[in-house]
Parts: structure tokens; sequence; C-alpha cells
């Protein structure tokens, strides 16, 4: 039985799954098949009027019968060409036009959905990797300059420390000193040549100054070490270091910056069994200032151990 043609074209920049339907008298007749970008398809000449299912994609032909996406009917006695393509600037949409009949079927463009998706995606993961990237290298900036600020910050605490030593073994008990003019003195020069800026001289006092530095000491300290901001609390007290002479207040400050560039802590002469961080930090300072202050560390030992009931005397390794 002659009939005319109807030939599908795809003029989508994706694939286009179709079945054509038609009633033949002994049984239903289906053809399925998948067009590629820019491909056309003839369907066979039959009299019977036959309807085209249409889905974006690579389609079963269940898929294409029971969900199609587009549909045409068509009466089996006229040629037509029909043409599936993207509709508008957008192309948010696809289109079916015939050639012989003005209606215009439209349905979602999934392809562009699909494309502008991952598209989507690669741009998030792009602009991840470079969000990524961009910490790394603030990161890797970042910890150049703490690296920078910490050897910078040894090098000048070793500085201040040989100054110290040197100016404490100076000193001889025997002579009189005026105590605040000599220590002035020798510490402001110390600062001046390692650690200050000359402006800092007349705005605060050294006794001022010299609290700073032992606090950045401490805070530097405790960073390095990841321990609990606790072992500042009161510091002093419990210690018991309170109106010190200056002279004592310097040899504070000399063992804790022996501390800080002996991470290690290597020449402990006091042991602690204990966990406490601040007691520990503590002792570590104490057993420096064995080696310089032997009375002054002794006094702070002996009150750690009131202040706490730990035992610290009795571990001492070289208090004669």
């Amino acid at each position: 039985m002659g009939g005319n043609s109807v030939k599908i074209k795809n003029e989508t920049p994706y694939p286009i799954s179709y079945i054509y339907w038609y009633e033949h008298p002994l049984r239903p007749v289906q053809v399925h098949g998948t067009l590629r970008a820019g491909e056309m398809v003839e369907v066979n000449r039959v009299a019977f009027p036959r309807i085209i299912f249409l889905k974006q994609g690579h389609r079963t032909s269940d898929e294409c019968l029971y969900h199609y996406d587009l549909y045409w009917w068509n009466n089996g006695k006229d040629s037509q060409t029909i043409t599936i393509r993207e509709k508008g600037s957008d192309q948010s949409e696809l289109e079916l036009i015939c050639d012989s009949r003005p209606e215009i079927l439209t349905c979602p463009n999934y392809g562009k959905q699909e494309k502008d998706r991952l598209e989507m995606e690669k741009r998030r993961r792009e602009e991840e990797e470079r969000r990524q990237a961009e910490q790394r290298e603030r990161e890797r900036k970042i910890q150049e300059q703490i690296e920078t600020e910490n050897k910078r910050l040894k090098e000048n605490l070793s500085k201040i420390l040989e100054s110290l030593t040197r100016m404490r073994k100076e000193s001889h008990p025997q002579v009189e000193y005026n105590e605040v003019e000599f220590v002035e003195k020798k510490f402001y020069q110390i600062l001046k040549d390692n650690f200050l800026q000359d402006k800092e001289r007349s705005t605060r006092t050294i006794a001022e100054i010299i609290q700073n530095m032992r606090l950045q000491i401490m805070l530097k300290y405790i960073e390095e070490k990841q321990l609990s901001v606790d072992c500042l609390k009161n510091w002093d007290d419990l210690v018991g270091f309170k109106n010190l002479s200056l002279r004592d207040e310097l040899s504070v400050l000399e063992a804790m910056i022996g501390v800080a560039l002996d991470p290690n802590n290597s020449q402990i002469l006091v042991k602690s069994e204990t966990k406490d961080d601040r007691v520990n930090y503590s002792v570590s300072i104490l057993s420096k200032l064995f080696t310089i202050n032997k009375e002054l560390a002794s006094n702070g030992l002996t009150h750690i151990e009131k202040s706490t009931g730990k035992g610290l005397l009795s571990g001492i390794d070289c208090c004669e």
C-alpha cells in the first residue's frame, strides 16, 4: 500500500530518539531509532495515520513512547518534513516545526540544561581550585612571614641574652651601683642595638619594657608549644615574683629568653612530674634561672610548692 513519506530532521547539537507508530490491520507497527546532531531520517511510506514520538538523548522505545518530549501526528497522505531545533537566543527550549503545517510545538531543552549544568559545575570546580590555590598561596606567604619573624626574633633574643649575660657577669656585688641608672643605661643600649625603636624609650619605663618583653616571649613560647594561655594567668603570683628589683627582673627576663631559644630545654635542672602546663612552663623558666640567680629561682620554686602543693625542690639536680 503506497503513501507519502515523513522526514525527521535533527538540527539540534544533541541526540534525539524517535519512534513512529501506526495501526496496521494485522498488528501495530513501531520503528525506533536515534538521530545524531544534524542527521535526518525518512520513515517508510505507509498510507496509515501515524504518530511520531520524540525524546531527547539516547532513549529506548518505551521511553520514547511513554515519556516523550514531543509528538507529531501525520494523516498518512501528506508528505512532510518535521524539524527539531533550538529556539530563541537563550536556546532554553526546543521547537518542532513542519514544512506543511503552521503548528509549532515546544518543550524544555534538556540537552542545553545538562550542558549548562556541566559548565556551571566545571566553573564551580575551577573557582574552588582557584580559591584553594589562592588560600594555599596566602598560607605559604603567612608561613614565610612567620618563619622570617621567628628567625628575626630568635636572632634578637640571642643578642639580648648574650648582652644580658655579659652585663650580669660584669656587675660585681661588692661594688656599689646606682641600680636604676646602671640597669637603664645597659639595658637601653641592648634594646637599641637589638630590639626596640628609639621612640619606645620615651614612652615606656624600663620596668614596662621588661614586662612587655616578658609577655611577648611567653606568648610566643606557648604558641609554638601549643599550650594553654592559662600558662600566663597570674604567673607572677604563682612564682611569687612581685616587687622585684630591676636586676632581678632582668634575671627573670634572661631565663625566659633562654627557655624561648631552647624549646627542647635540654638543660632542665628541676624535674617536674605534673601534667600542669602552667607549672611545667614555670619550672622550665626557674630551672634556667638557677644558672643566673639561684636564690631567686629557689624562692620561686618554694612559692610554687606552697601554691600548688607539688614537691619540686626535691627534684633539683644542682642546688648546691
